[in-house]
């Protein structure tokens, strides 16, 4: 299977040759589509040299996955890293083969002279990577944005809405490429879904969306009440920290399906008017505890540890996730236990260890202690009343002209699932309906049209020609093709990385590198956190929320 998959996936794709790499060139071509603009810098060779250089601050599971797409699908190099932990900080620089005196015990040393004095000797800086703990984000990007580096910050942007909007005033100060962890956008399924829906408008009108988000029973009690997103005070709500970018991807589609440009009013947002969201903490509650469990699983009597299917030893060692029943030494098992993949120990002394750690640690705790209090089923409704014009007659109309009308987009986020992250989306049209479905292999899933005046249904795949595809070609191995939602990792890693590149070597303006190669700027990233507030707003308050008026309060209330 796999050698078939990755003889599809290496199809060539579409290329250009003898592109004009002058900003005066590309600026006389504006009308050039932006799939062709993409590729000018993607097949015009420069000296690498000059190629964008990279810092990452935080070099766990986040910067490693960007590093690791860095490295392999584009020019850029990765050349220095900050993190606390020395084991992590070591390793990743060994990967990467960073000199040791780039290699930061903590980010703050980057604001000294000396350290920006030996980051100049080797080279400089382009751009941060800045994929630290969620609570952390806001102090290090309104640090280091002023420095005038390109920034990437992984999801969520900060955990308050304040913090979110100091991030965007930061922006909107300096002159700098702006990305977001918002990875959906980028992988290649996505960017299918959202060029059949608003450029070929398959379905006609969009009218309702609904989408599910299936966190994944094991994922859930993993991440989200033993791991690092468990308590909101600490990191924000469920509805923030697992599906901002989901409610990102929404608004792409239905607010913004294209990057904003003050030049054409076309580009002008139109965020939903309401927001009604309801959930609870159903499940992960103390009243739901065994009776005669232990605090701890490792500790837990045999015959009530044996019974729960959330058993640290279960999810840690013996199912398939884990390290004994499936010989996984990653996700969700490096987690718990980072110095499993570097080979030194024979697979009992690993068990043991890992053992050790679960019943000292928090990912060996009961899920049912109480520690825990963000949500694990949750349902947001946005809704957008349409323009008034929808009322008048359409007769002087061309018959495949759209008018445009009332919608909803409805995501459900719930724990209760055997899938994990494989999203599934309906969407309901004047013309037709779309099912779109992230079932593995997500990057080779199709999407599925039914039309209203056609019998048959149409599969569309992928299109090789895009160039966020284009990435596909440059795996080494089938298997990566099914890692980092889907190819959104890679996706936006090749994204941030182009629009670097734009700027630095092709003499791109920011703003235009921005719109072509992120696609997206702060004030989206911003929305649609705002909306993940606002909706949790609306959960714990039983209201409907009007957007406007809830993101102008805010805004007034931060004066910002």
């Amino acid at each position: 299977m796999a050698s078939k998959l990755k003889k599809l996936f290496n199809r060539p794709t579409t290329s250009t040759a003898n592109v004009g790499t002058s900003d005066g060139d590309l600026q006389a071509n504006e009308s050039k589509t932006p799939t062709s603009q993409i590729l000018e810098t993607a097949v015009t060779p420069y000296d690498l040299s000059k190629a964008p250089r990279f810092l990452v601050v935080g070099a766990g599971h986040r910067g490693n996955s960007y590093a690791r797409a860095i490295k392999s699908s584009t020019n850029g190099v990765v050349a220095a890293v900050a993190d606390l932990n020395p084991y992590k900080r070591e390793s990743f620089g060994d990967r990467y083969k960073i000199p040791s005196n780039l290699r930061f015990s903590d980010w703050r040393e980057l604001l000294t002279e000396e350290s920006q004095i030996s980051l100049k000797e080797f080279g400089g800086i382009d751009g941060v990577l800045i994929c630290t703990l969620d609570q952390t984000h806001a102090e290090i990007a309104t640090a280091l944005i002023p420095l005038g580096w390109h920034v990437l910050i992984e999801k969520p942007l900060a955990t308050t809405y304040q913090d979110c909007l100091k991030i965007q005033a930061a922006i909107e100060k300096t002159n700098c490429i702006f990305a977001i962890g918002h990875v959906l956008r980028y992988s290649p399924h996505n960017r299918l879904l959202h060029r059949l829906l608003t450029e070929d408008k398959i379905v006609g009108e969009i009218v309702a969306i609904e989408h599910k988000e299936p966190v994944g029973w094991y994922h859930f009690s993993h991440s989200f009440v033993r791991g690092n997103w468990h308590k909101e005070a600490e990191c924000g709500p469920s509805i923030l920290t697992k599906c901002c970018h989901d409610l990102d991807i929404l608004l792409w589609i239905l607010c913004s399906p294209k990057p904003y440009d003050p030049e054409d009013s076309s580009t002008k947002p139109c965020p939903p008017n309401n927001v009604y969201s309801t959930g609870r903490l159903s499940y992960f509650r103390k009243s739901n505890k065994p009776i005669g469990a232990s605090d701890n699983c490792i500790a837990c009597p045999e015959s009530v540890e044996r019974a729960c299917m959330y058993s640290a030893k279960k999810i840690y060692i013996e199912n398939p996730s884990g390290l004994k029943g499936g010989f996984n030494t990653e996700w969700p098992v490096n987690i718990v236990y980072p110095e499993i993949e570097d080979g030194v120990g024979n697979f009992e002394s690993k068990e043991t260890e890992l053992l050790k750690r679960l019943s000292e640690g928090p990912y060996g705790r009961c899920v049912f202690d109480g520690h825990n209090d963000v949500v694990d089923n949750q349902v947001v409704v946005m809704s957008w009343d349409g323009d008034e014009a929808d009322d008048r007659e359409a007769s002087n109309e061309e018959e495949n002209q759209i008018i445009q009308s009332p919608k909803t987009a409805t995501i459900t986020m719930t724990a209760f699932t055997h899938a994990i992250c494989q999203r599934t989306t309906i969407v309901y049209g004047t013309k037709g309906e779309l099912h779109s479905d992230t079932s593995w292999p997500a990057v080779a899933s199709d999407q599925k049209t039914m039309h209203f005046r056609q019998p048959q249904t149409s599969l569309h795949s992928i299109s090789f020609a895009d160039p966020y595809a284009e990435w596909i070609t440059h795996q080494p191995e089938a298997a990566d093709l099914f890692s980092g939602h889907g190819g959104g990792d890679t996706g936006l890693a090749k994204a941030f990385v182009s629009a670097v590149e734009a700027v630095k070597v092709f003499g791109w303006d920011v703003g235009k590198a921005q719109r072509v190669h992120i696609g997206a700027g702060i004030d989206e990233a911003v929305r649609a956190h705002g909306m993940a507030w606002c909706a949790e707003e609306s959960r714990i308050s039983g209201e409907r929320k009007e957007w406007s008026v809830w993101d102008t309060e805010q805004r007034n209330q931060y004066k910002l």
